[in-house]
């Protein structure tokens, strides 16, 4: 019954994903899902179910559980009667099962209690229980009277342990709805994605559900656990939502469920066990301490591995400056913001040995009220689904009012062995399934790659260079050595989007000049924010010879980069490139 939990480790960058988008459970179709378990009457205004039946292997022998639950449908106060709870089996064999120490003596009015029993028979076949026995048994006389109040059929509902077949009729298709059977919840479930990261310790899971409450009052999200399993191992998982979830009618919401498996894992998930954890404390023992837990099977779910549903997963093409378009029930991107990429501009880092991506994209509050900006993630896939993490301008604005805009980007490193003309673009929610990142959106972008020499994009800033020149000068220095001196003039017009809004985090534009050889002699920046932003008219930049040099540099060239400050320093973007003939 110990399960070895696998310790959560740090995942590196190259993982797989699938999400499936459900179609709408309309009321009649969510009548048709069955939860509840058949209750049979045991006296008046007293009420029996079956929630679960535990029938397991073990090294001592066969383990054998069930809960029960009784409900009191009259005004008063029902005492538990006296009753022996009896597991028989196919052969005619009844064992009774032992009370847990925690069930109730008692029942409150128009409500219900749970009961658990255990027992462990020591044999080394199976058992093969068929129906649960409520006898009522009447030790005052002899020889004793015994009366079945209920006998209730299991054997389809009987959970055999982890490695065991789930029946049939509790096997659900990946994207099908369903309701958790006895968990008494009218909570709709659909399993909608999931994402494989390869780490350095295996393969870590993250399974997203989509919960929806189609009933007419507020519920809470029962707890229980989700396992997968393969051919050979089970790989136990948990929710990540640690705190309690109400859910009002009508509403709906993602929750999601983290699964770690071994370092050697190189099979396909056959399916996802979704189990409730029961309680039983044997007589004499007290409190949490003397608690056995023991999870039951309810349902299984297919897997899809490379099958069904991935197709619905391929992201679109994405049209830059177009809002894109999020998962319809994230609670991270405000519905009034609205998001789109303006620029992707990919290159290589000149005898760096890796190339360079960022990515623009426009924040745009859409609605009546200040909005705070997200912090969201993402996330670059290139030609073999490697995924390159991005990192995000360091970015001071913290909300944009009604009607204004913003723009940030994120800067993406990755070898130059990747030759990928188009990628796959997917953005990162890092709050809802903390400290997981979940995908709320996805898309295929070409690089926008494209240079104007005259027509220069900073978005939301557009530098127009008219004209251009830079100036050579001979000087002599106080030791009759000959200095050489360059002054380059811009003749510049800058414009601006209107409604965007910048601060002083935001990208600056750097002007270098290289010789010949590809040195860099000289440099300015220039703000396009603050008391000395860069604005309209000519703008002087007085650059030294290298020290040393013996004669006037030739073969010039002026670049002009966008620069952009992220937690791991300085990334420039070559914007474009000035020759100088001379």
């Amino acid at each position: 019954m110990n399960r070895n939990w696998k310790k959560l480790m740090v995942a590196f960058v190259v993982s797989a994903a699938l999400v499936y988008q459900p179609g709408f459970v309309s009321a009649l179709e969510a009548q048709q899902i069955p939860a509840q378990a058949e209750s049979y009457a045991i006296a008046k205004s007293l009420r029996v179910e079956v929630k679960s039946v535990l029938n397991e292997k073990t090294s001592s022998g066969v383990q054998l559980g069930a809960v029960i639950r009784l409900h009191n449908d009259s005004d008063t106060i029902v005492r538990v009667p006296d009753h022996e709870l009896r597991l028989k089996t196919a052969g005619g064999l009844e064992y009774i099962l032992q009370s847990s120490r925690s069930n109730p003596r008692s029942i409150e009015p128009k409500s219900k209690e749970e009961l658990s029993y255990m027992k462990v028979v020591e044999r080394k076949t199976a058992v093969q229980p068929t129906e649960l026995l409520l006898v009522d048994v009447d030790l005052n006389v002899y020889p004793r009277k015994e009366k079945v109040l209920a006998s209730i059929p299991v054997a389809s509902m009987l959970w055999n342990g982890s490695y065991s077949e789930m029946n049939p009729s509790g096997v659900k298709n990946w994207g099908e709805s369903f309701r958790i059977p006895t968990l008494d919840s009218q909570l709709l479930y659909t399993p909608v994605g999931y994402t494989k990261n390869h780490t350095p310790q295996g393969i870590e899971m993250l399974i997203k559900l989509l919960v929806e409450n189609p009933s007419e009052q507020r519920e809470m999200i029962p707890a229980f656990s989700m396992d997968a399993k393969t051919a050979q191992q089970i790989y136990h998982g948990n929710r990540v939502e640690k705190e309690a979830i109400a859910l009002e009618p009508g509403k709906k919401r993602f929750i999601y469920y983290a699964i770690l498996t071994d370092m050697d894992f190189n099979g396909e998930i056959n399916s996802l066990n979704v189990l409730a954890s029961e309680q039983f404390v044997a007589p004499g023992e007290q409190g949490a301490a003397g608690a056995v837990h023991f999870p039951v099977g309810k349902l299984a779910i297919r897997f899809p591995n490379q099958g069904a549903g991935e197709v619905e997963s391929t992201p679109q093409e994405y049209r830059m400056n177009t809002p894109i378009a999020f998962d319809k029930w994230n609670n991270y991107i405000d519905p009034n913001l609205e998001v789109s990429v303006t620029d992707l501009y990919v290159g290589e880092n000149s005898g760096d040995g890796y190339k360079t991506a960022i990515a623009k994209f426009k924040l745009t509050n859409k609605g009546e009220r200040p909005i705070p900006i997200p912090a969201f993630g993402a996330e670059l896939s290139g030609k073999e689904g490697s995924r390159y993490s991005g990192s995000r301008q360091n970015y001071t604005l913290k909300e944009l009012m009604p009607g204004t805009g913003s723009a940030v980007s994120y800067v993406f490193v990755f070898p130059t062995s990747e030759t990928a003309e188009i990628f796959s673009l997917r953005l990162l929610d890092d709050k809802s399934a903390a400290p997981y990142q979940t995908s709320i959106a996805s898309m295929v972008v070409k690089p926008s790659n494209k240079s104007d020499s005259s027509k220069l994009s900073f978005y939301p800033y557009t530098v127009h260079l008219k004209d251009w020149t830079l100036f050579p000068y001979v000087s002599q220095t106080p030791t009759n050595a000959m200095a050489y001196t360059y002054k380059l003039v811009l003749n510049l017009d800058v414009s601006k989007d209107a409604q965007m809004i910048a601060d002083s985090s935001f990208s600056k534009m750097k002007v270098e000049l290289e010789d010949g050889l590809g040195r860099t002699i000289g440099y300015q920046y220039y703000s396009f924010v603050g008391p000395n932003r860069l604005v309209s008219g000519r703008q002087k930049l007085t650059v030294d010879g290298l020290p040393g040099a013996d004669q006037m540099e030739t073969n010039l060239t002026v670049k002009i980069y966008e620069v952009i400050e992220t937690a791991s320093g300085e990334v420039k973007r070559l914007v474009t490139a000035l020759k100088s003939i001379g």
